[in-house]
């Protein structure tokens, strides 16, 4: 594991980037940015950047168009719920803020548009758990209802962390398959044209030195008459 993680931050060292500071509050924000954040901006970088080396211009065009929206669908369901919070405690009369003690400055190395959309994301989860601890400290949320909609929010960041991982996992897969494929056929191509090239393997210059062979030879009697004849005229 650590190996794997010292490998995903030397390739995140090789992609250019922004350096992006957020300050995040919330337990659930910190961890979701700080196990998630570096790998998944990783294969963001590499489906939108290698796919297009390796792969056709169509299948390109769908893989982004999956990772946009899936980026996309979870940024505007936290909006919306952010938006109806916020009218919950504007209906409550609620207008103190919450604080969370050890809040923490985190480094956002954004390689590609997607990553940025990615921590957005992030951020705005750490403003969702501030609004529903909020309103669970005025007593408007149960329990239940804190302990649900804080699990319901980051398990949704998460969930579409793992399917865009999941995309590059199968694309990366389709790629390989294809260069093993492209390979063998560049070897089997290679190996034909060495045969028929060598003077020495090509099948055309071997039967011609087998007519050679077979081509009847001179009797050495006669050819040394025919000599003492043309020397004697």
């Amino acid at each position: 594991m650590a190996e794997k993680k010292t490998k995903q931050k030397a390739a995140l060292n090789t992609q250019p980037h922004c350096q992006i500071e957020r300050e995040l509050f919330s337990e659930p924000a910190k961890k979701t940015f700080r196990r998630y954040f570096d790998v998944t901006a990783d294969a963001l970088f590499r489906l939108s950047f290698n796919v297009r080396i390796y792969a056709d211009s169509e299948t390109a065009d769908k893989l982004e168009a999956l990772v946009q929206s899936n980026i996309d669908a979870v940024a505007k369901d936290f909006a919306e719920e952010r938006g109806r919070l916020k009218k919950l405690m504007k209906d409550n009369g609620i207008s103190a803020s919450v604080s969370f003690p050890h809040s923490t400055k985190v480094q956002a190395k954004v390689s590609s548009p997607s990553a940025g959309k990615l921590l957005g994301v992030i951020t705005e989860l750490d403003g969702l758990v501030g609004d529903i601890t909020n309103l669970w400290l005025h007593g408007i949320l149960d329990n239940r209802q804190y302990t649900q909609g804080i699990y319901k929010c980051q398990r949704q960041a998460v969930k579409m962390t793992g399917r865009v991982r999941q995309l590059w996992f199968d694309a990366r897969k389709r790629m390989q398959v294809n260069d093993d494929s492209r390979a063998e056929d560049n070897s089997v191509l290679e190996k034909t044209e060495t045969l028929f090239d060598s003077p020495a393997k090509a099948p055309v210059k071997k039967t011609a030195a087998k007519k050679v062979v077979e081509i009847p030879s001179v009797d050495n009697k006669s050819a040394v008459a025919d000599e003492k004849l043309a020397v004697a005229k």
